[in-house]
């Protein structure tokens, strides 16, 4: 079953209103270095291409192994983009495969349990955000749980195997908004059959298993989606400093994240070590390191043509920036406490908007300052980060100015920028080259501008 279309990705990726442009990263005008001549036309060798050397679009082929690992195995190869609370991702279309769940022992099955709860306050998933957490037996007692994907009655577990005796544990949380509240658990027996079923007055469990022939069936379509996204990657236009998100991602159609929720849909079914994940996440760094290094490549090369600040201006001079700085961990507590929760890093310094008209302050992944529509920031490194969230500290106290506040032109206000690292990367380092879309007073149209942090 094909994954849900990301909405925000289809908002994301590039269009006729952002076209993207010379990935050279050396013209002085973003006008002129909007690029008309298509991908196609452009000759072998030539400085676009050079910027752009990934992996091969096919991957060699991996057998199905004999045996599927175990989940400590699987917990222990898990990437470091992966949710850290289970050894494996839910399976997306857990009400189907329970209907194939046929298997009579606990051998090397998908496990999926379904849960009916009833207590003082809880009743059927009457409260908001309930979740469910299946512990299983063996080293480190690894545990599956649908709190971030595909909440409801029903949770699974892959790669599972239990001896007669083990025991299982399932717990039920509620989600709450700065913590989780736990609601009760239970625990069972297993007596060397499926179906499975223990519970008590707090929740009723029943476990079933999905064969290893029915899970190989279903793991084929998600190995086929997840190359055709990697060749996508490979075969897309190469890396440029002037689109959206550096041109590949995490959000694009194309993307990084697209990939990555291939591989989640596959590991779901047969854990993060089998073979046939490890090669298509190893080709997937693969293509992401080309893709830093190409933009690295085009970071030195634009160093040497933008004007280095303080002041920094944009928006043709409508927004005016100083004392730019990049405050990471606790510096950025100081300065913006909640936004420290949220993200690591984030640019802190003083702006005056000289517009003619007031400035609507936005906070948020959608947020504006201005003229400022969309900011990009990479580093010599190819690290790479986009604006998150804007927040205006109040000049005679130290807290933000709330969202959609109306600030008057003309004023200087503290500003505080949270940066969002794109590709589960590092937040980028100092030296920064910064990629500003702006819109003049009066337009509609977006102009590209880049400045320099030393």
């Amino acid at each position: 079953m094909e994954p849900p279309v990301d909405e925000r990705a289809a908002r994301e990726a590039p269009s006729a209103e952002h076209p993207p442009s010379d990935p050279s990263g050396v013209v002085e005008s973003p006008r002129a270095s909007e690029s008309s001549q298509p991908e196609s036309s452009r000759p072998a060798g030539s400085p676009e291409s050079a910027l752009w050397e990934p992996p091969p679009a096919e991957l060699d082929p991996v057998p199905r192994p004999e045996a599927l690992g175990t989940p400590a195995s699987s917990n222990a190869a898990r990437p470091s983009w992966a949710p850290r609370v289970a050894y494996a991702p839910q399976v997306a279309n857990k009400p189907a495969l329970l209907e194939l769940a046929t298997a009579t022992t606990a051998e090397q099955v998908l496990l999926i349990c379904r849960v009916e709860a009833s207590i003082s306050g809880v009743d059927s998933y009457s409260r908001a955000e309930p979740y469910l957490r299946l512990r299983l037996p063996g080293r480190g007692r690894p545990e599956v749980s649908n709190r971030d994907r595909g909440r409801g009655e029903l949770v699974s577990a892959p790669v599972v195997s239990l001896t007669k005796g083990e025991r299982l544990e399932a717990s039920l949380a509620e989600k709450d908004l700065f913590s989780d509240d736990p609601l009760g658990r239970v625990s069972g027996t297993y007596g060397g059959s499926l179906p499975l079923t223990f519970g008590g007055r707090l929740m009723t469990v029943e476990c079933r298993g999905v064969p290893r022939e029915v899970v190989e069936r279903e793991l084929e379509p998600a190995l086929r989606r997840i190359d055709e996204r990697l060749a996508r990657m490979i075969t897309n236009d190469p890396p440029r400093l002037d689109t959206v998100d550096f041109g590949m991602g995490p959000e694009g159609p194309s993307g990084t994240a697209n990939v990555q929720a291939g591989l989640e849909d596959a590991a779901a079914l047969v854990g993060w070590d089998d073979p046939r994940v490890q090669a298509r996440r190893a080709r997937l760094e693969e293509v992401e390191a080309a893709f830093t290094r190409g933009i690295a490549t085009q970071v030195e090369r634009a160093k040497a043509v933008v004007v280095e600040g303080p002041p920094w201006e944009l928006g043709r001079g409508a927004l005016r920036i100083e004392g730019l700085r990049l405050a990471c961990g606790r510096e950025l507590a100081r300065a913006h406490r909640g936004l420290s929760l949220a993200y690591d890093c984030a640019l802190l310094g003083e702006v005056t908007d000289a517009s003619t008209t007031t400035v609507a302050v936005l906070e948020g992944a959608s947020g504006g300052l201005g003229p400022l529509q969309r900011l990009r920031v990479a580093d010599l490194e190819g690290r790479r980060a986009r604006l998150a969230a804007v927040a205006i500290l109040d000049a005679s106290v130290p807290r933000a100015v709330a969202p959609d506040t109306v600030l008057p032109a003309g004023e200087t206000r503290r500003i505080t920028l949270a940066l969002e690292a794109l590709a589960q990367g590092p937040t980028p380092r100092p030296p920064l080259l910064l990629i500003a879309e702006t819109t003049a007073d009066g337009s509609d149209e977006p102009e590209l501008e880049r400045v320099w942090v030393p």
